[in-house]
This record gives structure tokens, C-alpha cells and sequence, in this order.
């Protein structure tokens, strides 16, 4: 889903349909068969991104291809016109299976040791790799990656092992963590103003009666003075 389009993988048809994400109603088709470059060989997966102030979609394909699997970036504009921009990886994925997109950054998941790619602009980042399930079966996969935005994390299934997987990722807590830092000198800030507000007021309290001390010291000096008349 990405924005007011939903984006699903036709398998058979090979090629990617559009929907209006509120009517459901079907929009247009994007890519051809075939295993080209711009083709699409049973594709298996999509990810949808919109990047701010770019009107055209940017859609994320994982298809069959030389058989391993591939990935392919494709441009989609508000009209539905779907432009093939490149392949990503280099041929060199590990099976790919799924993909999501968040932050910037593409998600790729692998059959090939059941582990996720983290990429940008092309180029790997990082790779992220599960604790080994008790009784991994042979064959098995992730079969779905989607991106947790309010966790900054990707998450990914893998329905032979019953696994789900949760990574968030260390800018993603270095980030919440500068955020809560920055909340707690704001509140000492906060807190520190108003002690200080309040050490005035008590010391305007305290400093009061002194102010009224040469008056009392004169009439304790009058009574003292009518006393020895």
C-alpha cells in the first residue's frame, strides 16, 4: 500500500495491478511478461515507496528471472505510465523472497540463509540474520517483510518455521534514544525554571517580616520609652 494505491503481484499474469486503496477498484498493470530487463517472470513480492516531493511511485519487484530470483526498481506516475529504472543486487541476491521499504531503505528478504538485506541506492548495508529456530525445516523461506514505522524496525515471517522475526534497527533506536534524552533536559530545564521561581517566592516570603523589622523595633522602643516615664 502506498498512499492511495495498492500495489499486488499477479503471478500468472506477469506484471504488478494498482488499486484505489479506498474503492478497490482497479486502476492499471504494470510490466509484461517475460525475463528481461523491465519484464517480469512470476513476480512474488512488491514494495511500494513515495518519496517526498517526487509525484511518481517508486515500486520494488521480486520475480523469478534466471531462477535464484532478482529485483527490480520500476517508476510508476500518477497515470499509471510504469518505467523499468534498473535491476538491483547485481544478479548476486540470495534467493530473494520479499521485500519492504522504510526510511529510505529497502528490506530484502532471503531463502538463502533465512536472513535480510538491508540496501541503499544499490548498495548493501548491512545483513541481518535470525536466531537459528529450534527445528528449522529444510526448504524453509521468509515469506513476508513489511516495515514497522512507529518501531523503525522490519519485521519478517517464515510460515515453515512458525518464525517471526523482529529487527530494529540502531539508528532507529539511536534516534528514540537522542529523542529522550533531549525530553529529559527539556523537563530538568523545565523543572530547574520552576525551582527557581519558587526559591524567589519562598525567599520574597521569608524576607518579608524583615522588611516590617524597623517597625516593630520602633514601637518595642516606644512601649520600652512610655514604661520608664
Amino acid at each position: 500500500c502506498c498512499g492511495t494505491r495498492v500495489y499486488l503481484a499477479d503471478k500468472s499474469a506477469g506484471s504488478v495491478l494498482a488499486f484505489d486503496a479506498r474503492t478497490l477498484r482497479h486502476l492499471y498493470r504494470c510490466g509484461r511478461p517475460g525475463k528481461g530487463d523491465g519484464e517480469l517472470d512470476r513476480p512474488r513480492a512488491v514494495a511500494a515507496h513515495a518519496p517526498r516531493n517526487v509525484a511518481a511511485h517508486q515500486l520494488y519487484v521480486i520475480d523469478r528471472g534466471d531462477g535464484s530470483g532478482r529485483l527490480q526498481h520500476f517508476s510508476v506516475s500518477d497515470r499509471g505510465e510504469c518505467t523499468y529504472l534498473r535491476s538491483l543486487g547485481g544478479g548476486r541476491l540470495p534467493a530473494p523472497r520479499a521485500v519492504a521499504v522504510g526510511d529510505g531503505h529497502l528490506y530484502v528478504a532471503c531463502r538463502v540463509g533465512l536472513c535480510v538485506l538491508e540496501m541503499c541506492e544499490g548498495t548493501l548495508l548491512q545483513t541481518l540474520a535470525p536466531p537459528a529456530p529450534p527445528r528449522a525445516q529444510k526448504g524453509a523461506q521468509l515469506d513476508a517483510a513489511c516495515w514497522l514505522p512507529k518501531l523503525g524496525a522490519v519485521c519478517t515471517a517464515s510460515a515453515e518455521n512458525n518464525m517471526l522475526c523482529v529487527w530494529r534497527l540502531e539508528r532507529a533506536a539511536a534516534a528514540e534514544e537522542a529523542e529522550e534524552e533531549a525530553a529529559a533536559a527539556a523537563a530538568e530545564a523545565a523543572e530547574a525554571a520552576t525551582g527557581d521561581e519558587s526559591d524567589e517566592a519562598e525567599f520574597a516570603w521569608e524576607r518579608a517580616p524583615a522588611d516590617e523589622a524597623p517597625a516593630k523595633r520602633q514601637r518595642q522602643s516606644d512601649a520600652l520609652d512610655a514604661f520608664f516615664e
